[in-house]
């Protein structure tokens, strides 16, 4: 198997017009089991290169172009807005601790849940005038979404005859 490796990388090296004849050759000298494994071979690598050139195909089709711009902007918005939460929630913990102001485990846990960009710069600039952490903290506070109102069971209509 290797001399006809080596035969064959050999031949790769060969004018066009020869390597065809080289190849030709080669094949006409080996033995039955081994042709027999060298087709069952090149069938596969057939098939593997069908189903590459199915996929590639697939790949460049413009439904597919379309939806991977889309989730790929989507994520980059997603990550962007992440990022700024983070960078935010960083900055409010570095005013807060040079202005002196330790919060608590339970603001801490508040702040590191924080999501919104916007709510954490409000927290920011009250921080920088804050004299507690609950002060600066307040925007969180206001943007709490409500709870749900408990619901009443439904009873059955009444019927009147």
């Amino acid at each position: 198997m290797q001399v006809l490796e080596r035969a064959i990388e050999l031949t790769k090296t060969l004018p066009a017009g020869l390597r065809e004849a080289q190849d030709r050759a080669i094949l006409a000298m080996l033995g039955e089991p081994l042709l027999a494994y060298l087709k069952e071979l090149s069938m596969d690598m057939k098939n593997l290169e069908d189903r590459a050139f199915r996929v590639l195909k697939w790949l460049d089709h413009p439904s597919l172009k379309a939806g991977l711009a889309q989730g790929l902007a989507k994520g980059e918005a997603q990550g962007l807005a992440r990022g700024m939460a983070e960078g935010r929630r960083s900055a409010l913990l570095a005013l807060l601790s040079a202005r002196g102001l330790t919060p608590s485990v339970q603001e801490r846990d508040r702040i590191e849940a924080a999501g919104d960009a916007g709510a954490l710069l409000e927290c920011v600039q009250c921080a920088a005038t804050a004299t507690t952490v609950a002060e600066a903290l307040a925007p969180l506070r206001s943007r709490r979404k409500p709870s749900p109102r408990p619901r009443r069971p439904r009873t059955a209509a009444k019927k009147e005859g």
